[in-house]
């Protein structure tokens, strides 16, 4: 679709489709300076746009804050229980 000239649009949350883009982009052989991946944030003076920046091997640059940071959270708070139910079950035994 780029070849033609067409540009897509696409907001999303989705980690997946971000990455997603980026896998096709390495299979494809496209230049990672076709991609841009913005970042969108609220701040106290207006909305904040950051460029995401990928390299040639369509890895992320720089992580800017707060860009994907949930998953992080939500895996230590997995990884946390996980730990906890464990140590219950070994003082059972």
């Amino acid at each position: 679709m780029m070849e033609s000239g067409l540009n897509i649009m696409v907001e999303t949350h989705s980690e997946h489709l971000i990455n997603g883009v980026r896998l096709y982009g390495l299979k494809a052989g496209i230049s990672s300076d076709r991609i841009s991946i913005n970042y969108f944030s609220l701040t106290e003076s207006g909305i904040r746009v950051e460029q995401i920046a990928l390299a040639d091997d369509m890895s992320i640059k720089d992580w800017t804050q707060g860009f994907w940071d949930q998953e992080e959270i939500d895996l230590m708070e997995m990884r946390n229980i996980w730990k906890q139910h464990a140590d219950r079950s070994d003082m059972g035994k």
